[in-house]
């Protein structure tokens, strides 16, 4: 007998039907092996098809993506004609066009990232401050030209009460009317243009003489240097009594001159000294800080220095007193003088080190922020508005200097 195909064929066929097993016949070819097999290569297949599908669809997605991307980035380049349009009808300065046109770009180009890969909540809680965080933003100066807004605002943390660094772009919301602004520049500035008065009080009695009065003068020298053309200060001297040694001045060239090392004298008439100061000091409509620099302790104690500290704070005055180590400095009360009206105490352990203290008096008192370089599409006298985290800030026109 043979078979083709390890099938038999009509020729093998008996003629009583009935004698043949076609049970055996039928899944000879069949085997479970086989059935396995086949399930398994139905598999592979169903496998394949799959990853084909979504390798399909996928590469559908990607297109879809690079045409928005492809529309995002013609939307941005129209809009920057119509700024480049807009800035030829404007007096801003030609040096910040191109500044503005990159910060511009670079936070479009940062959102429009943002759509393609998450929601906005999501992206706003990635780049910039939450709708959670607590913030409070202070205007410091604001100047306008025809098309333009200059805004200096320092962003503190309301529980801290520290200035927030690193912000960018992306954490100021601006608006004028119904519209929002999208030409915006933001800039940190390590000194704002905030309008200061500072009262420098000058230990000139005989403890002080020789090389502790020279390094004084030439530490408190230099600070008056530092400081901004928007920085109003005033030097005083005091031993037995107290007196100004320059009047209320912005002229760096007057300072300076009172900053010569002369002959100290006499005991140290701290608390009357202190109290004058503030008096003169409370007159002033800036920002207030008084600089105490003193070797010594209170020669008279009239006072007390719970009422110098209540006065201070009357007057809104923030004391920094600097005390030049020695037997008779009293650490203690300068202290206080610090803690009780929000200022700080630091300490030279030698006269050297002063001009040390009086950087770092510089930098406390400074007050950083940031700067809103922002482009009116039309001419406006709507205040602008600002928005920070959780925090507003209206800026009218009429408050620009």
């Amino acid at each position: 007998m043979s078979y083709r195909f390890n099938n038999p064929s009509f020729d093998d066929v008996a003629e009583n039907p009935a004698s043949i097993d076609r049970s055996a016949l039928r899944f000879k070819g069949f085997r479970p092996v086989g059935i396995v097999k086949l399930t398994a290569l139905a598999m592979l297949l169903s496998v394949g098809s799959l990853a084909a599908y979504f390798r399909y669809t996928s590469n559908c997605n990607l297109d879809q993506l690079g045409r928005l991307q492809n529309d995002h980035t013609s939307l941005i380049d129209r809009h920057f004609d119509v700024l480049a349009n807009r800035y030829e009808n404007t007096a801003i300065d030609p040096r910040l066009q191109s500044q503005y046109l990159r910060d511009t770009r670079e936070f479009l180009n940062s959102y429009v990232t943002s759509r393609n890969t998450k929601t906005i909540a999501e992206a706003k809680e990635a780049n910039s401050i939450a709708d959670s965080s607590h913030v409070v933003v202070n205007l410091l100066h604001s100047t306008s030209g025809p098309n333009y807004r200059h805004i200096d605002v320092s962003v503190d943390d309301t529980g801290t009460g520290k200035f927030i660094e690193g912000l960018s772009r992306i954490d100021f919301e601006l608006s004028i009317g119904d519209e929002r602004l999208s030409s915006v520049v933001v800039q940190k500035l390590p000194f704002s243009r905030e309008k200061r008065a500072i009262a420098i009080l000058q230990d000139k009695s005989g403890s002080m003489k020789g090389l502790p009065d020279s390094k004084a003068c030439a530490a408190v020298d230099s600070f008056v240097s530092a400081t901004s053309i928007y920085t109003w200060q005033r030097i005083w001297r005091f031993s037995d009594f107290v007196r100004p040694a320059t009047p209320w001045t912005t002229d760096k060239t007057v300072l300076r001159a009172a900053c010569l090392p002369d002959e100290p004298n006499g005991a140290t008439a701290l608390y009357s000294s202190l109290l004058d100061v503030i008096k003169d000091l409370a007159t002033r409509s800036e920002r207030k800080s008084l600089i105490v620099i003193t070797d010594g302790v209170e020669s008279f104690g009239t006072h007390l220095v719970s009422n110098i500290v209540d006065r201070a704070n009357e007057a809104q005055i923030h004391i920094y007193p600097i005390g030049l180590k020695s037997e008779n400095l009293n650490e203690v009360v300068l202290k206080q003088f610090a803690s009780g009206t929000g200022g700080a105490y630091f300490r030279a352990d030698n006269p050297q080190d002063l001009q040390r203290c009086l950087i770092e008096v510089a930098i406390t008192t400074a007050r950083p922020s940031y700067r809103l370089i922002t482009l009116i599409p039309t001419p406006s006298d709507l205040p602008v508005q600002i928005r920070v985290g959780d925090a507003t800030l209206s800026v009218p026109l009429e408050s620009t200097k």
